[in-house]
């Protein structure tokens, strides 16, 4: 046994207490009655005080009830740190299998790193094996035979995701958990300069286990493209790396494209396309010698037909730039979904509504009765409208469609009400979908507003200091009414001419379509997440499982990107779209480590080891000491309530 905290013992010395009290007792002498003591004759006669001690069983409870709490603050230990040999210590070898680990050769080295590995291991102790690609996995569980992990390490093989040191390290902490104390981790990696984290305090572990480093030397030249763009009709690559490649090839699909001009020195490579009206799938290829994953980019150009949106204009019938030319712009600008068709209210076939997810009203005030009441029935369906309140609502004892009731229509909108100074947006409801934090909103100048009642089942998003709305969500059975108080021009407020009017714009159109936006560029080991509308499952094909329509199925927690190429996401509602994956620029850079940065890691891991690592199974040891602790503070607790019984019982016994 030995003790956590000794020098407590020394409280041992206050054993002495009680005896001392003990001994202090004396028995006062008995007085008699008596009738006189003038009969008595005087004698001098000497008193002797009682200094035995006596209750020898209370005094032997006392002592061992001080002795015990002594012992309780010293921590007792029964596994001594001394006793612990080394068997008790495990051993991970941890895969790099990252995309630069790809390079020709590398493979046999990696082999013979990982048989020198275990053979440096005492036998006896256990071994596992885990792989790292974005994510920790575990090959081989502890105390599996060693030729199983040589077997299953020369099966893996790298893949296309990218490999950063510090979340490693971090990774491996969670992993390990408690069983870190006596836990070492061979790292067997290329050790890329591209893998190095933002600082280098995370390369070094927070728990307590050991992390040693086996580099592997491979070949450092690679070419790769780098980025790919496509401007009218001609496609434009950067290619990086080396001073001489190979022959660059283009398709589209799987025809060929022309490769017009191609520049070794400056890396530049131009080819004329010939775009479909459609998911436009371009590859380019480039012969090299390094890594071969990347020897391909892949890029995606959606010339798919536009969405038509419906525009219910307040005048005639005309273009969607006449009719409204802010809110035509700015979802050009933003969005390759959708576009505006313009109509005239009043000449809408309410028939065609079916036929559409969402639309647009210029302006509440110039709809009909007749038309609002059959918007109200689709929007209750499951419609949803983006729509202004503006000058043709002005007047109006209640909008259409919205029910909102308009207080004071003819004081408010009569010209000396008109503000002298704007007033600007001071709420803003964040966390709504619809308000991007990196948007602002408290610039936008508001001259005038419809003074609208607010209903119970609307939202306000935008908000003036005296309440009133800028911008609401009505809810309308299962659809919603996005009202913009003054609708989309300038006549009531400058939001158009503002900065986040455009974006603004983009997020609604996605929002109301009910779209979650879906990147088409996505770089590998990234997790793909549902990206569409509500109610509509997806699968998801690889680009190594093309043909295949029984991919993998995807649900809110998504899928990893794993591999380079064109993904297909197969919706229940007949849509397929294409995702273009490559791999992360970074893993293309086989540069390593300069000897400086990787000798100070190794330092620091080993002033780490120094300080940290205890050769001793703890959590064995923790639940040995944790049990013996219980049991002392049980017999500590019956020694107090012994002691306590048999002391009231001592105090009224008679002498």
């Amino acid at each position: 046994m030995s003790f956590g905290a000794p020098g407590i013992l020394l409280g041992l010395l206050l054993l002495g207490l009680p005896l001392w009290l003990h001994r202090l007792r004396t028995d006062s002498a008995r007085s008699e009655p008596f009738s006189s003591v003038r009969l008595l004759e005087a004698a001098t006669q000497r008193v002797f005080v009682d200094r035995r001690i006596r209750y020898w069983l209370l005094l032997a409870l006392r002592l061992a009830l001080l002795a015990l709490a002594v012992l309780l603050f010293a921590r007792p230990q029964l596994n001594a740190v001394a006793d612990a040999g080394e068997e008790e210590t495990f051993h991970w070898v941890l895969l790099d299998l990252s995309a630069s680990m790809q390079r020709p050769a590398l493979g046999d080295a990696v082999s013979e790193t990982v048989e020198d590995v275990l053979a440096s291991i005492p036998d006896g102790q256990p071994v596992g094996l885990l792989s790292a690609q974005g994510s920790l996995e575990v090959e081989v569980p502890l105390g599996q035979a060693r030729g199983a992990v040589v077997s299953a390490a020369g099966r893996l093989e790298p893949g296309a995701g990218r490999l950063d040191f510090g979340d490693v390290v971090g990774a491996l902490g969670d992993f390990l958990d408690r069983s870190a104390a006596n836990a070492v981790v061979h790292l067997i990696s290329d050790f890329q300069a591209s893998g190095l984290p933002a600082q280098f305090s995370l390369l070094v572990p927070r728990a307590p286990y050991e992390l040693q480093l086996h580099p592997v030397v491979g070949a450092t030249d690679n070419a790769w493209i780098s980025a790919a763009a496509v401007a009218d009709e001609t496609l434009t690559a950067q290619l990086v790396g080396a001073d001489n490649f190979g022959e660059v090839t283009v398709q589209v699909g799987d025809e060929p494209a022309q490769v017009v001009a191609a520049d070794p020195a400056s890396g530049q490579v131009r080819a004329e396309l010939d775009l479909l009206p459609q998911q436009n799938l371009i590859s380019l290829s480039v012969d090299d010698s390094g890594t071969a994953v990347d020897n391909s980019f892949y890029l995606l150009v959606d010339r798919s037909p536009k969405e038509q949106v419906p525009l219910l204009s307040a005048g005639p019938a005309s273009g969607a730039e006449e009719a409204n030319p802010y809110l035509s712009a700015a979802l050009t600008a933003v969005s390759n979904r959708a576009e505006l068709a313009p109509v005239a209210a009043a000449e809408f076939d309410a028939r065609r509504l079916s036929r559409h997810r969402w639309l647009v009203i210029e302006d509440l005030g110039s709809i009909s009765s007749g038309l609002a009441r059959a918007l109200e029935s689709w929007v209750q369906g499951g419609g949803r409208v983006l729509a202004g309140a503006a000058s043709a609502s002005q007047g109006l004892r209640r909008l259409p469609l919205t029910e909102h009731e308009l207080k004071s229509a003819e004081l408010a909108l009569a010209d000396e009400q008109v503000p002298a100074e704007p007033e600007f947006v001071s709420g803003v409801a964040v966390g709504h979908p619809l308000l991007d934090r990196r948007l602002s909103f408290r610039d936008i100048q508001v001259s005038r507003l419809l003074p609208l009642e607010t209903l119970e089942t609307d939202l306000s998003l935008l908000w003036l200091p005296d309440g009133q709305p800028l911008v609401l969500e009505h809810r309308l059975g299962d659809g919603r009414v996005l009202l913009v108080n003054g609708g989309f021009d300038r006549s009531f407020n400058d939001w158009p001419t503002r900065a986040s009017f455009v974006p603004f714009v983009g997020i609604v159109a996605d929002y109301l379509a009910g779209h979650r936006r879906l990147e088409r560029q996505r770089v590998a080991g990234e997790r793909l997440t549902l990206p569409e509308r509500e109610g509509v499952s997806y699968e998801l094909v690889a680009p190594s499982a093309a043909g295949d329509l029984f991919g993998q199925r995807l649900d809110q927690a998504g899928v990893r990107l794993d591999q380079t190429g064109f993904y297909a996401l197969h919706g229940s509602d007949g849509t397929v779209r294409h995702i273009a994956v490559n791999v992360d620029p970074r893993e293309s850079d086989l540069a390593p480590l300069d000897e400086t940065t990787f000798t100070r890691w190794r330092e620091a891991l080993a002033q780490r080891s120094l300080r940290s690592m205890v050769p001793v199974n703890v959590t064995d040891a923790d639940r040995s000491d944790n049990r013996l602790a219980i049991w002392l503070l049980c017999a500590l607790a019956a020694l107090v309530l012994a002691e306590s019984l048999l002391g009231n019982y001592t105090m009224r016994k008679p002498a």
